[in-house]
């Protein structure tokens, strides 16, 4: 836009379908906004040879609308080439077309600029290309400006610059950023980023939008699921922009290129034999040599349409030679089913052995493929074959014998593909894997299958239905049961039925015990322990310490995360917000290496929240927005993901998007019946609209969040640091009994938990409340009294400096005011926090606007200046310093829109202080 804006032109280059037309559009669109005049060509291949026809798109709707601009005695040949007139058959005057092209322009850009848009310019007709040239040469003194966009491959050089200004520059488009894709193909096709369609069409592509648009836009439109190592559809209009130079290639280049389409990273020997075919691949730009001297494909979308085009047999035959090749278990056991049609008991069993291999490398991903290629070739009627040792040992963890039918296995196998997929944070797989569970002939199989729904259903009605159905078929079984309580705690507690979810839970222990489950009693000792943490926090320390040593020297489970996170909880509503920080970091690496990205979204929730805590506001947004972002991608409820996002806008982004992010969690959290997660939201819109001064709206949602987070058991004042922002608010609007209540009920519980961490919050809350009904002087000195040099939440400090500038304000001590309202703003820069850092910034700035009242020692600067007093004078004459005359006058001059002593002097007289 800057060398067009400069008079000049711009050549955009890039390979087909990377953007270089949306680009154009955009940029168009812009400038016709603008008010300029956008003549534009739309050249294809196909059109060519047809002459004129570029000068037919640029200028037969101008022309038509405005036939004066070409001089009369030019019409009659511009017309013959805008085929406005009939063609008698004589030869074109080319001078006469070239001319009244030059004279066009000049009439139009005398009107507006004239934008001249030149789309695949590489596929413009000659005559047009032509006469464009000739009138680009002589566009001096016009206001035209021209925007081509030129096809090039890798390497080649543009050479279409004859139809540019000179100067005009080159922005050459590359491949997109895989994040990039995936939320293209996120917003455009409503592919997941996690979901593996999603995954191999990103990796297809190239980085190329247009491409991974037509990959999806095929597979979706095909109706049927493409499983990881089926080939990718390719529409025959991506076919035939690559797929001519692999038609070229001699045979034994062929089956070469199979080799490396079926392995990322085949075994050298495989490719022995074939250097002849290897090198006529490389020749021809369809592979090329990477730093480790491994070949690869020029572009990925090649390993597809090898793969796809290659026959079943060849395939197969592919696929044994790498079974017997690799060492890795993994791709050995891949390789074997992929060369294996037939489903036996011994392939099915390997294949379950490798996945859970790649478990404990912390792949669920890889897992839950395995999982289910294993599931698929169980066979219908056959008898289980002999367990290998792993698999025995996890056969006696689920009580599962070595000759337990194969449907039964199936099933079984079914729900790891399940659990395997919901930790990689695969939603789609996970909830197809697990409805085919729940149809089999397992009951055991369906209560895991139901439990499993639940957890990826937002509606609470429907988890409902599920716990239903899960509790009928675990009757009799401890294990089964206990598993089904634990969720039925989940449920009642997000529906606001705490003393349900407490009775659940304990059942729930009760029948781990009996199954003798470690795994399940400490899962349901951890989900206890939030709970006494509100009321019996010694209970509580008791409680972690036996999860703690039930989970001990055991690999990561659903369970010690429990356990983990619950101390988390503990650290940081005690104030050991170091120990939370650590615990908090440890825990998010583990479950990294782990790959349990559905996990991770709910770490990630806690370390924003440690962070903020810890003044560290930057990080804490940083955790939100990943957070938020992994919560949407892996299926987790809208609401949950849009509470995060919101906490990280009032971390790093601004009021306003908070306040929007928050009202929708809100509608999502009603709509689904999530009574914790919508109390969260309220509370977030409440803080955000505190930011933007509307103490009303602050109010209601705050209320309205304290009051759903109380009624599922959130009753530490240290859970969520409401109260003493509620208590101002409705300070504000003089609802002083109601703020009186709010603080009375939050001292007494943070009394009797010892929640130490809160009080400076209440302090400050109930000052502000003296201040606004009574005495402010009085009631700032006694919260400056009360402020700490250190706390264990920094910026409660810097919450307290807010309060402690507006009661000095209030009190006329306008100094005073601006000294802490400097200070926060300090704390708040410090910490990159954002939105409190303005609203701090636009109190400053309110203060010194000429509208607010001098103070007393202000109004006799001004008065000293305009008598002509110097700054030692003045001085002298107030019993201060020289530095703090200075210091008021820059403040003053700020205030009144002047740069001098003279312009100040013959300022407007400012409003007189009142007194106190």
């Amino acid at each position: 836009m800057a060398a067009l804006a400069a008079g000049g032109g711009v050549l955009v280059t890039g390979p087909s379908g990377i953007g270089k037309s949306a680009l154009l559009d955009a940029i168009g669109s812009a400038c016709a906004d603008a008010g300029q005049l956008v003549l534009r060509s739309a050249s294809s291949a196909a059109e060519s040879w047809l002459p004129y026809l570029g000068l037919y798109d640029l200028f037969s709707d101008a022309v038509a609308t405005r036939p004066e601009v070409v001089p009369y005695h030019l019409r009659p040949a511009f017309d013959g080439v805008l085929l406005r007139s009939a063609l008698d058959g004589a030869a074109t005057d080319q001078l006469a077309i070239r001319v009244a092209v030059v004279e066009a322009l000049r009439a139009l850009s005398a009107e507006r600029p004239v934008l001249l848009i030149l789309d695949d310019v590489n596929c413009l007709d000659s005559a047009t290309a032509e006469v464009l040239a000739f009138a680009v040469r002589r566009r001096q003194g016009t206001r035209v400006r021209v925007l081509a966009a030129e096809r090039l491959s890798e390497g080649q050089e543009p050479t279409w610059w004859g139809l540019l200004p000179e100067g005009a520059v080159e922005v050459t488009l590359s491949n997109l950023p895989g994040p990039v894709v995936s939320e293209l193909l996120r917003t455009r096709l409503g592919l997941r980023p996690t979901d593996k369609l999603s995954q191999r069409i990103r990796d297809a592509s190239g980085g190329n939008p247009f491409y991974a648009l037509e990959l999806g836009r095929s597979a979706l439109r095909s109706g049927t699921v493409v499983q990881p190592d089926d080939p990718l559809l390719v529409p025959e209009r991506l076919r035939g922009l690559l797929a001519d130079r692999l038609h070229a290639l001699p045979k034994a280049a062929r089956e070469a290129l199979l080799v490396i389409a079926t392995a990322a990273r085949p075994p050298r020997e495989l490719l022995a034999g074939h250097e002849w075919g290897l090198s006529q691949a490389l020749a021809s730009g369809i592979i090329v040599s990477g730093r480790d001297l491994e070949p690869r494909f020029a572009h990925p979308l090649m390993r597809e349409i090898v793969y796809a085009d290659a026959d079943i047999e060849a395939r197969r035959a592919c696929h044994a030679k790498l079974a017997q090749a690799h060492d890795d278990p993994l791709e050995r056991a891949r390789h074997h089913a992929l060369a294996t049609p037939e489903s036996t008991e011994e392939l099915a069993a390997e294949l379950e052995e490798a996945a859970r291999i790649a478990v404990h490398r912390g792949a669920p991903g890889t897992a839950a493929e395995l999982f289910r290629m294993a599931a698929e070739r169980t066979p219908a009627e056959a008898a289980a074959a002999p367990l290998t040792a792993a698999a025995a040992f996890d056969a006696a963890a689920t009580k599962a014998p070595s000759d337990t039918p194969a449907p039964v296995l199936a099933a079984r196998r079914l729900l790891e593909s399940a659990r395997a997929a919901f930790d990689a944070g695969l939603p789609r797989q996970a909830r197809e894997a697990a409805q085919a569970a729940a149809a089999g002939p397992d009951p055991a199989s369906r209560v895991g299958a139901r439990l499993l729904l639940c957890e990826l259903d937002d509606d609470v009605s429907a988890q409902a239905m599920l716990l239903e159905a899960a509790e009928s078929d675990a009757d009799g079984r401890p294990d089964l049961q206990a598993r089904v309580s634990l969720q039925r705690a989940e449920h009642a507690y997000r529906s606001g039925n705490i003393d349900a979810a407490f009775t659940a839970l304990s059942r729930a222990e009760s029948y781990a015990l009996a199954a003798g489950d470690r795994n399940l009693r400490a899962e349901s000792i951890a989900l206890r322990v939030p709970g006494e943490i509100q009321a019996d926090p010694e209970r509580a320390i008791e409680s972690l310490e036996q999860a703690e040593a039930l989970g001990a020297g055991r690999d990561l489970t659903l369970p010690s995360i429990a356990v983990r996170k619950a101390l988390i909880i503990w650290f940081l509503r005690r104030g050991d917000v170091g120990d939370a920080l650590a615990t908090a970091s440890r825990l998010r690496a583990d479950v990294e290496r782990a790959g349990r990205l559905r996990d991770l979204g709910d770490v990630l929730h806690l370390v924003a929240s440690v962070n903020e805590r810890a003044g560290l506001c930057r990080q804490a947004h940083e955790a939100a927005a990943l957070g938020s972002r992994l919560r949407a991608e892996t299926g987790s409820s809208s609401v949950q993901a849009l509470i995060l996002a919101a906490a990280g806008e009032l971390n790093g982004g601004t009021a306003e998007g908070a306040a929007a992010v928050a009202q929708r969690a809100v509608e999502a959290g009603t709509a689904t019946g999530d009574a914790e997660y919508t109390g969260y939201a309220h509370a977030f819109l409440g803080r955000a609209e505190l930011l933007l001064d509307r103490p009303t709206q602050a109010a209601h949602h705050l209320a309205r969040g304290r009051t759903l987070m109380r009624n599922v058991g959130m009753v530490d004042p240290a859970t969520f640091l409401v109260d003493a922002d509620l208590a101002e608010s409705l300070a504000r609007c003089g609802s002083f009994a109601a703020a009186d209540r709010i603080l009375d009920e939050a001292q007494e519980a943070a009394r009797r938990l010892e929640r130490d961490v809160v009080k400076l919050g209440l302090t400050r809350a109930r000052l502000l409340r003296h201040g606004l009904a009574a005495d402010a002087r009085e009631a700032a000195d006694r919260l400056r009294a009360a402020l700490p040099t250190e706390h264990a939440y920094p910026l409660e400090i810097a919450r307290a400096q807010v309060t402690l500038g507006e009661l000095e304000r209030r009190a006329r001590r306008r100094a005073a005011a601006r000294a802490a309202w400097e200070s926060a703003a300090e704390a708040y820069a410090a910490a990159g926090c954002g939105p409190w850092l303005r609203f701090v910034q636009a109190r400053l700035e309110r203060l010194d606007s000429p509208a607010e009242p001098l103070s007393a020692t202000e109004r006799q600067i001004v008065e000293l200046v305009r008598s002509g007093a110097t700054n030692r004078q003045i001085a002298a004459a107030l019993q201060v310093s020289v530095k703090a005359v200075e210091g008021n006058l820059t403040r003053l001059f700020r205030r009144f829109g002047v740069s001098s002593r003279a312009e100040l002097a013959g300022a407007e007289p400012a409003p007189r202080a009142e007194r106190v």
